[in-house]
């Protein structure tokens, strides 16, 4: 009965996800129809805006799922709303571009703005009823949780809607048996590991797997180096081999090549922005627009980064370096607006011309603090396999204040699977996280780095 429920459920979604993207896009072609096509040089007949109809669906696809728009109950109902909307607005600008060549000449926008209205309250409602059939067909299931320590425990339960998905019936807290837990999953439907032995852990998951359990984990540094790591089988063996990481010299060109065309880009759009923001920190208080600071990047090399100042000018005149902490009285006025919008970030653009850092890659941390965390996390300094970048998926999908151990399991997943696609995915991906308030908070107050531990 459960799992016909659970198929349901998944057909329900499925079907609702098509709906979303039939309802976009005919929002779209009417808009496309009945405002622009008589206004082409050459307007297309049918098969033609049959064709424009579906790369405009492909594309709207595309970019909300970058964005995680169809993540329901994995993300928040907001979020959703925020990731859809901004996938379409993407997609119309697309679509604009199009419409200018189409038509040889520069067209209102006005249409194309009353489109994205109309496609954002249908946004609004596909979500509300995405998240009514998701909870609809949901019930709790009985959990066990094995845990080593509290702050293990608290990593469970900060996942998204918890309570609402899971009803804990049990907890084990650091088992030295897999045995001791195993007893204790009679009736589970589901087991959250966190932090436990490995052997422990290993044995849970052969139960769970005999059982039809369902396991989550969330995995240690080590998990993730395997993860990324090479087969080989010799004679009646198979191994793992595992090194440091070595990418192909084709994306190592791309890679390089999309740095520079982008940055040069960058740099000439928004030179008006870097201009204005100069100008308002020089005006505020007098000091300089910009501040270097020394940077690690690939093997642990050092460079300056370039940043626009958000600071006061003796932010760090005891000689500490510490990260911004949440009300940080340090930073002026005009600094709390430009960290808001990642304005500061935007002088980076200069490192990657120059070749510091990439436009993707593990964030640059300061020589000092890096430092600290090495000595409570040796396998920090494995982010320096790669080169530093402006963005990643730290960036992305962790905070500002986001615990380093966390950092350094994001970017080891990052450089296990480096690729073009991935760098342009993660390059499309950071324009949501620009306006997200949450990405920019700071570490908590007497905090010098992120870590809390």
């Amino acid at each position: 009965m459960k799992d016909h429920k659970i198929l349901l459920k998944t057909s329900f979604l499925r079907f609702w996800k098509l709906l979303s993207a039939a309802l976009y896009t005919g929002l779209f072609v009417f808009c496309w129809i009945y405002f622009y096509v008589p206004k082409m040089v050459s307007p297309y007949q049918w098969k033609g805006n049959l064709v424009v109809a579906l790369l405009y669906c492909l594309i709207s696809v595309l970019f909300i799922r970058v964005y995680r728009g169809y993540a329901i109950s994995i993300i928040s109902r907001s979020e959703i709303i925020y990731s859809q909307s901004l996938g379409l607005f993407l997609c119309n600008c697309v679509a604009y571009i199009l419409l200018i060549l189409l038509c040889e000449k520069l067209v209102t926008p006005l249409p194309l703005l009353g489109l994205q209205v109309a496609q954002m309250l249908a946004v609004y409602l596909w979500t509300r009823a995405a998240c009514w059939m998701d909870g609809a067909f949901s019930q709790p299931e009985d959990t066990v949780i094995v845990y080593r320590n509290q702050s293990d425990l608290a990593k469970v339960y900060a996942m998204y809607q918890f309570s609402q998905k899971y009803r804990v019936v049990d907890m084990v807290m650091n088992p030295q048996r897999y045995y001791d837990a195993t007893a204790k999953l009679k009736g589970a439907k589901a087991v959250f590991i966190v932090g436990v032995d490995a052997t422990v852990r290993n044995g849970i998951l052969k139960h769970c797997l005999d059982e039809g359990i369902n396991a989550f984990v969330i995995p240690k540094v080590g998990d993730i180096i395997l993860r990324g790591a090479k087969m080989y089988i010799s004679g009646d063996e198979a191994f793992l081999r595992v090194n440091r990481s070595s990418p192909p010299l084709e994306y190592a060109i791309i890679k390089r090549a999309i740095d520079i065309i982008v940055s040069l880009l960058g740099l000439v759009i928004l030179s008006p922005v870097m201009a204005v923001t100069a100008i308002a920190i020089k005006c505020n208080d007098g000091g300089p627009a910009l501040y270097r600071q020394k940077r690690l990047t690939r093997n642990g090399e050092v460079f300056e980064i370039l940043k626009f100042r958000t600071m006061r000018v003796d932010a760090e005149k005891d000689g500490v370096a510490r990260l911004a902490a949440e009300g940080d009285d340090r930073i002026t006025s005009v600094g709390r607006v430009i960290r808001r919008y990642r304005i500061d970030e935007l002088m980076q653009l200069v490192n990657v011309l120059r070749g510091d850092m990439s436009l993707v890659g593990p964030r640059p941390e300061r020589p000092e603090i890096a430092a600290q965390y090495e000595k409570v996390m040796p396998a920090f300094s494995l982010r320096l396999q790669v080169k530093a970048g402006v963005t990643g998926y730290a960036q992305i999908y962790g905070k500002y204040n986001t615990e380093p151990y966390e950092k350094l399991q994001m970017d080891l997943v990052y450089i296990n699977n480096m690729s073009v696609f991935e760098d342009l995915k993660l390059l499309m991906a950071t324009v949501k996280v620009l306006f997200m308030r949450e990405s920019t908070e700071g570490v908590g107050e007497g905090q010098v780095t992120a870590e809390k531990r």
